[in-house]
Order: C-alpha cells, then structure tokens, then sequence
C-alpha cells in the first residue's frame, strides 16, 4: 500500500476507527459515533428505513416538497440522459462500444456536518439509481437544524434509497464497506476530506471494494458571470 499522498495524522485516526469498527461491530459503531458527536448515546436511532425516509418527506410542507421533487426529477432525467448517451457504434473493421453492468449494492456517502446541503443527497444516490444498482444506502450525518435533518431523509426518500444511516465520517465510511448492521457495498462514492479519503484508501486494502470521489470541476470564461 502507497500512503504517500495521504495525510499521516488522518491515516493514522482512521486506521484506529477502522480497527476498531471490525473488532467490535455495531458496538464499535455507536461508540464511536458517540465519541464524535453523531449521537448522544448508543441508543438514539441511526437506521432510517423506506417507512421512516417517507414520513420525513411527508412532514415537509409543499414547498419544500416541490422544491425536492423538481431537483431530484431535473437529476435523474440527467443521469439517465448520461448513461442513455453511451451507445455502440460501428467503426472500420468492427463494432465498438461499452458494456456496463449494475453492481449489487452502492454506499453513497454525504457530508452534512458543517456545509449541509439536500441536494449532495440526490445528486449522489439518484445517480446510483439510474445506472440500475439493486440495493442503495445512504450514510450522512445528521445536520444540526431538525428542519434540515428532515430534508436529509426526505431527500434520500425521492432518491430511492433504501435506507439511510445516520452517521458520519470514518465510521460511516467503514460501516458501508464492512456491512456493519447494513449490506457490504460492491462501491462506495462520496466527496469527503482528508479523513475521508484515507478511511476509503484503507478499506480498499482488506475488500474488494471500489471508492469513488464525486467531484466536478467547471471552467468559464473570465468574461461571463456565473448562474
């Protein structure tokens, strides 16, 4: 393994976590979620299944819900317009093309600590969605404002996911790759910081596992504004 562009304190803070989490399940889980802030105690709810997710979005008033349910449909038209537009073609001596085929399961980490936003929610699970994997969990933190926590549910509701896991961090990260009280994930993609870039560098070590960084990077010209 080849840690050299990874941050040493964070490789080191994540290693302890890992450890931790597959030594010690679901105990480890909520200790440390405890330990970090996630929960106030080991018996405060994480797991939100389809019932739960449904009631969250059923609780926000119609504007909120409108304002959800146009960005989720403008994503997924989006995503399946993308995958739509990898089509074979023939090419001088053959056929050319591409062959993709769903993984089973997909973790689709989302920040929501200190920079909450719903859309993160959607624009990384109904991706997930579109391109066909069968079963889809969603790990986040849970925002500090209970309006916003709600949106987070709700959100994960319209993306399709199955179930979300309130927690954040390395040990959501490594709940998702080890299946602790949730399904191992074929994949994991995620924005993240440092931590969590060395906690999906170093689940890639033990699991046949495949992480992804959700970035996008946009260019403009210096003379045209930003909309």
């Amino acid at each position: 393994m080849n840690f050299d562009s990874m941050d040493p304190t964070a490789r080191t803070q994540a290693a302890a976590i890992l450890a931790n989490l597959r030594a010690q399940g679901m105990d480890g889980l909520l200790s440390d979620a405890v330990r970090l802030g996630d929960i106030k105690s080991k018996e405060e709810k994480i797991m939100y299944d389809r019932a739960d997710l449904k009631l969250a979005y059923d609780a926000l008033d119609a504007e909120a819900q409108l304002v959800l349910k146009r960005t989720a449909e403008r994503i997924r038209v989006f995503a399946e317009a993308q995958r739509a537009a990898l089509v074979d073609t023939t090419v001088p001596g053959g056929e050319a093309g591409h062959f993709m085929e769903p993984v089973q399961c997909a973790g689709c980490y989302v920040p929501g600590r200190h920079y909450p936003l719903p859309s993160s929610v959607l624009m990384t699970a109904l991706t997930a969605r579109a391109e066909g994997v069968v079963t889809m969990w969603v790990a986040s933190p849970r925002p500090a404002p209970a309006t916003l926590a709600a949106a987070y549910l709700a959100a994960a509701y319209l993306a399709d996911a199955d179930s979300l896991l309130a927690v954040g961090g390395v040990q959501a990260i490594d709940a998702l790759a080890c299946g602790v009280g949730i399904p191992v994930d074929d994949v994991i993609v995620s924005p993240g910081n440092k931590w969590i870039t060395a906690t999906k560098k170093l689940c890639r070590a033990f699991a046949p596992l495949t992480c992804w960084q959700a970035r996008l990077r946009c260019w403009s010209s210096p003379t045209r504004r930003p909309r």
